[in-house]
């Protein structure tokens, strides 16, 4: 029974402290998950920003290799052309497949790693594509991916036909100009689009932190107002008790000082003692012949009782 009613006395307590504590809980798990979205959205952009460099220096490497190749004619440029062609190809297969309404996505992640992209960031850009694929700066720069995907094709088709043109005996320099023309026609259009690509990822960065920003700032600003009406709340509670407890003892006073009886009081804790004017003049004397002390108390009483009554209230 007493445990129950400690619990029942506990709950009323409890209900009051979780009142006064969720608006507080409530704004630091929205600051909390603010936090932990900004570091996945910035550390998705980052990785972005990587694979765009892994890609660029990879485009780069497929026209260089495809250039030695058409002057020494040999195998071993063009494998590493197709070896360095494998990370726009494996990043594009990753972008065709998120782009499906029903995404295979182990077929993504594989991409992504055949484009060189470190396993542990491929999870946040797969996060990062399907949950921003239409948020403006995310879709422009999509959008520059697929058109410098479709120069890539382009790439590829004229790298075959070089290959088949060496492999056919027609290797002379003037058979293959125009395959060499076409291929770097094609690596100037992709220029301007890496760097399209770069300053968009530059962008949209820059504007998630600047919102990022504003909304832990209204969080922070939130938390300090919602702090400052609590202490606002809790000093006119207290200033509304202590004028009730004021008012209460004033009324008491005005009771006593209007009893017919006398009343008298004694904290043994702190020694004070207090008799009302009544209870002095019952006792015959006037308001200012008996002090508010102790020593006044035993004064009063017959000199054989002092010691005895001392000794009980030890």
């Amino acid at each position: 029974m007493t445990l129950l009613r400690g619990f029942a006395r506990l709950v009323p307590k409890s209900r009051r402290l979780l009142r006064i504590i969720w608006p507080f809980l409530a704004i630091v798990v929205l600051l909390v998950a603010l936090g932990s979205i900004s570091m996945d959205l910035l550390s998705a952009t980052r990785a972005y920003v990587g694979a765009e460099g892994l890609w660029s220096k990879a485009q780069k490497d497929s026209i260089y290799y495809l250039n030695r190749y058409a002057g020494t004619r040999s195998e071993t440029d063009y494998e590493r052309y197709l070896e360095a062609i494998k990370v726009p190809l494996g990043d594009r297969k990753a972008r065709e497949e998120l782009e499906r309404a029903s995404p295979d996505l182990e077929v993504a992640r594989q991409g992504f790693i055949e484009g060189r992209n470190h396993p542990d960031d491929v999870a946040g850009m797969i996060w990062l594509f399907r949950r921003f694929r239409n948020v403006s700066y995310i879709d422009r720069a999509i959008g520059i991916w697929t058109k410098a995907d479709q120069h890539i094709a382009e790439l590829t088709n004229s790298a075959d036909r070089l290959h088949r043109a060496v492999a056919a005996g027609r290797g002379d320099e003037e058979s293959l100009r125009p395959i060499l023309e076409e291929i770097r026609r094609i690596n100037g259009n992709l220029t301007p689009l890496e760097d399209a690509f770069s300053f968009t990822l530059g962008d949209a960065s820059r504007s998630t932190q600047v919102v990022l920003l504003a909304a832990t700032s209204i969080g922070a600003a939130l938390l300090v107002l919602l702090g400052a009406i609590l202490s606002w709340r809790m000093l006119r509670e207290s200033e509304e008790f202590e004028y009730a407890l004021r008012f209460n003892e004033e009324r008491f006073n005005l009771a006593v000082i209007g009893s017919n009886d006398g009343l008298w009081d004694w904290d043994v804790l702190t020694g004070d003692i207090y008799f009302s004017p009544r209870s002095k003049e019952l006792a015959g004397y006037a308001d200012h012949e008996i002090e508010n002390k102790p020593e006044a108390f035993f004064a009063l009483l017959h000199p054989d009782d002092v010691e005895s009554t001392r000794a009980a209230m030890k």
